[in-house]
C-alpha cells in the first residue's frame, strides 16, 4: 500500500473524486492543517520541559500527516497525477546527491544546492501525458 492508495480509498468512500467544485474545500483543509502545524511548531519552540516538547511533537506529527493527506486529496480533486509527480520529484531530488560521495552540497544557509546540469522535474510533460489518457 501507499499513501496515495490510502487517500484514494478514503476519497472513494467519501464520494470524492475529480471535481473542480471540491477544490475550495480541499484548499481550506490545507490551510487548516498548516495552521495547526504552525501552532504545533510554536508550541515546540516554546516547550520548557520534555512533556511539553513531546506534546508539541505529537501535535506536529498529526498536522504533518493530515497536511500530506489533504494535499493528496487536493491533487486528486484537481485530477492531478500526484503519484507521478512525486516520482519525478524524487528522481530529481536524488540527483542532487553526489554519486561518488553520497552527500549533497549546501549554501551558506544550509539549503541543498543543485549540482551543475541539474534540471527540475518536467511537470508540464507529466500533465500533458496524463491528460492524453482519456
Amino acid at each position: 500500500m501507499s499513501i496515495f492508495y490510502d487517500v484514494d480509498a478514503f476519497m472513494k468512500a467519501a464520494g470524492h473524486g475529480p471535481d473542480p467544485k471540491k477544490v475550495s474545500l480541499y484548499l481550506d483543509l490545507v490551510r487548516e492543517e498548516t495552521g495547526e502545524l504552525e501552532q504545533a511548531m510554536s508550541d515546540y519552540h516554546a516547550a520548557e520541559n520534555l512533556q511539553d516538547e513531546q506534546l508539541a511533537k505529537a501535535d506536529a506529527l498529526d498536522a504533518i500527516c493530515d497536511t500530506i493527506w489533504v494535499l493528496i486529496g487536493l491533487a486528486r480533486v484537481m485530477d492531478l497525477p500526484v503519484d507521478q509527480g512525486w516520482d519525478a520529484v524524487t528522481i530529481t531530488n536524488l540527483r542532487k546527491v553526489d554519486p561518488e560521495l553520497g552527500t549533497v552540497l549546501r549554501d551558506d544557509h544550509g539549503k541543498i544546492k543543485k549540482p551543475p546540469g541539474w534540471r527540475p522535474p518536467d511537470m508540464l510533460r507529466i500533465i500533458q501525458n496524463y491528460d492524453k489518457r482519456g
